[in-house]
């Protein structure tokens, strides 16, 4: 035991008394002492922030492409038979999609938003060149 005049052995004892105090446990479940060093924050955005943000980006685009239509819709596409329920359709499956991919983050919702939206793009110019129905 060291005496109290005995700083040296008396440091030696603090420091020994606070690694003990101080360990932690990280989430992943390993004890830590306080003298480990910290991990810092990449510099760069993580996949994951990618990832949601990329979710986000489709999810939004694919509500407004809903919103679109639904505003076409209610403005007077709905009173031509052969289009009118197509446009309705595509105003729900579009909300539809964006709730799967915000919701789910999966990537056969976002493979699947990515092709409704490129099918979408493809009846928007087939009907500009070559019209509706021929």
């Amino acid at each position: 035991m060291a005496r109290d005049w005995d700083l040296p052995a008396v440091a030696a004892e603090r420091i020994s008394w606070t690694s003990l105090v101080d360990q932690r446990i990280s989430l992943n479940g390993q004890v830590g002492a306080r003298g480990e060093p910290r991990r810092r924050l990449p510099a760069r955005p993580s996949r994951r922030l990618w990832r949601l943000g990329g979710r986000v980006a489709g999810a939004r685009l694919l509500a407004a492409t809903g919103a679109i239509h639904l505003d076409l819709y209610l403005t007077g596409y709905r009173s031509i038979p052969p289009i009118g329920w197509m446009f309705l359709l595509q105003v729900i499956i579009a909300f539809g999609l964006a709730a799967a991919v915000l919701a789910t983050g999966s990537r056969l919702a976002a493979a699947a938003g990515a092709g409704f939206a490129l099918a979408t793009l493809g009846g928007y110019l087939l009907s500009v060149w070559v019209g509706p129905f021929g």
